[in-house]
């Protein structure tokens, strides 16, 4: 599924550094070495962030979840 997903500049780094935090975490944990405990995707809809989100989350091995928001009801 990382084919399907087009990144720039350095992001790929900053993916795979993520990847392996995510796959590894008690390494880190174990190091005392801090970590991001999140990230934030923003971006007018139909630039991917959903598409890089459910990858992330699949190659990690980790839960998606996908919440809608809705104002005003």
């Amino acid at each position: 599924m990382y084919k399907d997903v087009v990144l720039g500049g350095d992001v790929w780094d900053l993916l795979d550094d993520l990847m392996i935090y995510m796959r590894n975490p008690m390494q880190y944990y174990e190091k005392e070495v801090k970590f991001v405990r999140g990230v934030l995707l923003s971006g007018p809809p139909g630039m991917g962030e959903t598409l890089f989100a459910r990858t992330l989350a699949k190659e990690s091995g980790m839960p998606f979840l996908f919440l809608i928001l809705i104002v005003g009801i």
